[in-house]
């Protein structure tokens, strides 16, 4: 995500990880919050600005006079209103990154306070990265209209992730068990986990590493995850 523009054999260092699961975490707390109203007010706003890692002091009278923007822009799709406030406050703080993060993390949260996002927060990283790349190049309308393509694209990604894991669920109630197999929470964990190695897996469960590759053998067998590192040691698994 916020690598995007390594090539391909760099590795991300660890600040640039850290900064992307920071967001990462932020962005799912958006739709699990109660009472958290990150763009509430100008001293929410810069709290919130804080929590991304955006360390540019800003001053009062530039988040408040957003915040009025957002406000004359009550009516239309809670979509393209977010849309509007992220690109706005890029333009105020004369971002030359259409992607900037703090942007696009404003917009999640001005989607959420117009009471969307309740299940899951906006949908836009997953989206493929070359609807991302394509959105680095534009700006105006169409920053906007690749804005909401990033969504569409994203939200389809996730409809197809529950339908997969949906059908990973289906096939594991079909295993045979017994009242003492731990067959149920470990089908459990792997729905939950993208990535699982045994390890994981028995730490999770609280059982051996070989008793964690048994049950993981039989979820294979059962079609419901495969190996995903393709090697003998360190391994570890996925849905399939």
């Amino acid at each position: 995500m916020t690598a995007r523009g390594s090539k391909p054999d760099v590795v991300p260092s660890d600040e640039v990880i850290a900064s992307a699961l920071r967001l990462a975490r932020l962005w799912r707390r958006l739709a699990e919050r109660r009472t958290w109203r990150p763009a509430a007010d100008a001293t929410a706003v810069r709290d919130t600005l804080g929590l991304v890692g955006w360390s540019t002091t800003i001053d009062d009278a530039t988040v408040e006079t957003w915040l009025d923007s957002v406000r004359r822009r009550e009516r239309g799709p809670a979509l393209i209103r977010a849309g509007h406030g992220a690109r706005d406050w890029m333009n105020r703080l004369g971002h030359t990154d259409p992607l900037a993060t703090d942007g696009l993390f404003l917009a999640a949260c001005l989607w959420r306070d117009a009471g969307f996002g309740r299940d899951i927060s906006l949908p836009f990283w997953s989206a493929p990265i070359q609807l991302h790349h394509r959105l680095a190049l534009r700006v105006g309308i169409e920053w906007l209209t690749g804005f909401l393509t990033c969504i569409a694209a994203a939200a389809r990604t996730a409809r197809e992730e529950l339908a997969s894991l949906q059908r990973a669920e289906a096939a594991g109630v079909s295993l045979a068990r017994t009242t003492r197999s731990h067959l149920p929470r470990a089908l459990d964990h792997v729905l939950r986990t993208p990535v699982v190695t045994a390890r994981g897996l028995a730490e999770g469960l609280a059982i051996t590493p070989q008793a964690a590759l048994r049950l993981l053998r039989q979820l294979i067998g059962a079609g419901v995850v495969r190996e995903a590192t393709g090697r003998t040691a360190w391994r570890a698994f996925t849905t399939a």
